[in-house]
C-alpha cells in the first residue's frame, strides 16, 4: 500500500508531475490534493475534495508524503473550513454536485446528504491530521492552530440545552433544523484531538504509554 499510495491518490499541485501519478489531467479541477476514491465508476469521483481524507492521515500517516499531506490540510482548512464554524463541508463548495444545505422534509429528501453540509464530527480527525503534519515550532503553536477552531464549539455547548454538539450544520453554519441535536461522536472526536494535542511533542512510546 505505502509502495501505491501517493501514486494512485496523490492529486499534483503543478499538473507536469502527472505523469508520475495515476491521473486523467483533463478531469481535475482542484490540485494539491488526495483523491477522494481511487477508480470510481462515477466520472470525475475520483478528483473530489472532501474531509475523509483527514481520517485516513489520522490513521495511517505513515502512508502520506509529509510535504503532500500538509498541502492538501492546507487546502482543506482554506475551501472546505470556515472560522466561527462548527462542521466542515463535506465536499468542495466548487464542486458542481455541491448543496450546502440539508433538508429532509422536501422534495429531494436530502439526498444531498454527503454533498457539502457541514459535519461536526470529522473535524477531530482534521485537528488529528493537522497535529500529525503541521510541524508546528512549539505546543504553543500547535495550541492556538487547534483551538482556534473550537471557539464555536465551546460558545454552542455552553448555551445548548443538551450541553453537547449537533450532527451537521447547514452551509456556513447555519442552523440544520433536520439535523440531530446532538450526537456523541461530533464531542468525541474533538476529545480525541484534544488529548492528542495534550500529549503533543512527547516521545511518542511514553505518549502511547500513557494513552
Amino acid at each position: 500500500m505505502k509502495n501505491s499510495f501517493e501514486r494512485c491518490f496523490w492529486v499534483p499541485s503543478d499538473k507536469a508531475d502527472d505523469q508520475d501519478h495515476d491521473i486523467i489531467t483533463k478531469t481535475v479541477h482542484r490540485r494539491g490534493i488526495y483523491k477522494d476514491v481511487y477508480g470510481s465508476t462515477t466520472a470525475g469521483a475520483d478528483y473530489q475534495l472532501r474531509p475523509n481524507i483527514c481520517i485516513a492521515m489520522s490513521y495511517a500517516p505513515q502512508l502520506f508524503n509529509p510535504a503532500h499531506a500538509k498541502t492538501c490540510l492546507d487546502n482543506v482548512a482554506h475551501i472546505l473550513m470556515e472560522e466561527g464554524c462548527m462542521g466542515i463541508k463535506t465536499l468542495d463548495p466548487k464542486d458542481r454536485q455541491y448543496n450546502g444545505d440539508y433538508i429532509n422534509s422536501d422534495n429531494t429528501h436530502g439526498w444531498n446528504y454527503h454533498q457539502g453540509p457541514e459535519w461536526v464530527w470529522p473535524v477531530g480527525f482534521f485537528l488529528k491530521a493537522q497535529l500529525l503534519f503541521c510541524d508546528f515550532e512549539s505546543k504553543a503553536e500547535a495550541k492556538h492552530a487547534t483551538m482556534k477552531w473550537l471557539l464555536p464549539h465551546k460558545e454552542h455547548i455552553m448555551k445548548d440545552c443538551w450541553q453537547g454538539l449537533p450532527e451537521l450544520t447547514n452551509s456556513h453554519g447555519a442552523h440544520c433544523p433536520d439535523s440531530c441535536p446532538t450526537q456523541a461522536w461530533s464531542i468525541s472526536t474533538l476529545v480525541d484531538a484534544l488529548r492528542d494535542l495534550h500529549y503533543y511533542g512527547e516521545d511518542e512510546t511514553d505518549a502511547l504509554a500513557r494513552k
